[in-house]
């Protein structure tokens, strides 16, 4: 009985797959980090809170639902999004698409700083770039953006 009971809560271990999700970490670029750095990020379907303060306003295009595509500058996308200020101001635009392997892969203007076609696997969309933005001490707790520490994650870390 006692072997039993050890094989049912060792089932999972074994037949449990590992997805691409489990897997995810973000970037560690080493970026300067103050007291006034915001620790923590989540993104809801309309707006971006950083450390439980509501900072940016987030706009999702998914037009994908209807198996139609966005025609962008990078192409005809299933999925577009921006991230403003809450003054409106557009700090970052981003497009997500599959490669021809199934992979969802992204492409981010860095408005804020005027750069543009940003690419890292580990950015695939709007969620992905705020965990990596806030992991590497981008943003502070008043919601300004640490411009110097963005074009050094810019800089750093862009694949293109």
């Amino acid at each position: 009985m006692k072997t039993l009971w050890l094989l049912a809560l060792s089932f999972p271990l074994f037949f449990s797959a590992q997805t691409g999700e489990d897997l995810y970490t973000e970037l560690k670029l080493n970026l300067p980090k103050t007291k006034n750095t915001a620790k923590e990020v989540r993104v809801e379907p309309d707006e971006i809170y950083l450390d439980k303060k509501m900072c940016f306003l987030l706009t999702l295009n998914d037009v994908d639902n209807e198996g139609e595509e966005k025609q962008t500058e990078y192409g005809l996308v299933p999925y577009s999004y921006e991230i403003k200020s809450l003054k409106g101001e557009l700090l970052f635009f981003g497009v997500s698409k599959k490669d021809e392997a199934g992979n969802w892969k992204g492409i981010v203007d860095f408005n804020i700083i005027g750069k543009k076609a940003y690419r890292n696997p580990k950015v695939t969309g709007a969620t992905r770039l705020m965990e990596n933005l806030v992991a590497n001490n981008v943003f502070n707790k008043d919601c300004s953006v640490n411009l110097d520490n963005l074009k050094q994650f810019y800089e750093k870390s862009n694949q293109n």
